[in-house]
């Protein structure tokens, strides 16, 4: 593919050429990290809300600006997600926005690439985006900068009182069960999807500030309605 770009009848349009370096596409190795990416599959995860799988084939701005503005995007949904960043480390200020969860990705040579997406202040209010597929990193945008754009661990968002909402979407039956939960809060899960389903819910406390899998809600129309709900049932965002 690249001898056939940088041989074109139309000139050298292959990495390191001027048009290239428009970019109108991009070459990537054939590695088991990219072989899945296709438009279809972002198309497909889009439909679903699937923040966990967008995160392995596209840039956060990307995945942002598809949920904000992409022709994909669901409709009609009010502006939730709202938290505060904190640092949790005793004399840290800020929090460097990463471009993957989990840390950076490694160049082809192993070594990992020394970037992020700038910082997050100690005290700054986030909106949440989406969770990745181990619910431990969030990806956010700042409220001071909507293009800023990147992941954060969890555990450095705290919640606004009766300000941070989510929407439950899953059907009653749609979310999976954990292991990890117990009996009576995985009853307590399935109730509070039946009542919530389509609603707006009020954000109490996560089960593990550091690993989002279940979350203590009430009913943001009837407050006195409370329960828990899988994370994999909420959207924050969007």
């Amino acid at each position: 593919l690249v001898d056939a770009m940088q041989n074109s009848d139309l000139g050298d349009r292959g990495p390191g050429s001027e048009w290239y370096a428009q970019g109108y596409m991009a070459v990537l190795p054939t590695t088991p990290a990219t072989a899945d990416i296709s438009s279809t599959r972002v198309r497909e995860a889009l439909a679903r809300d699937d923040a966990a799988t967008l995160a392995a084939m596209v840039a956060p701005a990307v995945m942002e600006w598809n949920f904000r503005r992409g022709p994909y995007r669901k409709l009609g949904a009010v502006q939730r997600g709202r938290f505060v960043h904190r640092c949790r480390q005793e004399g840290v200020t800020s929090t460097a926005l990463l471009p993957w969860p989990g840390g950076l990705p490694s160049t082809a040579g192993g070594s990992a690439v020394n970037s992020s997406l700038g910082k997050v202040r100690d005290g700054e209010e986030v909106r949440l985006i989406g969770l990745d597929s181990t619910s431990t990193f969030g990806l956010v945008s700042t409220s001071e900068d909507p293009e800023q754009v990147g992941w954060l661990p969890l555990r450095c968002l705290q919640l606004l009182s009766d300000q941070s909402l989510a929407a439950c979407c899953a059907a009653p039956s749609a979310a999976a069960d954990h292991d990890d939960v117990d009996a009576a809060q995985l009853a307590s899960a399935r109730a509070m999807r039946t009542a919530a389903a389509g609603a707006t819910v009020v954000l109490i406390s996560p089960q593990d500030p550091s690993k989002w899998n279940l979350f203590a809600v009430k009913l943001a129309e009837r407050p006195k309605v409370r329960g828990w709900l899988m994370a994999a049932d909420l959207v924050f965002a969007r």
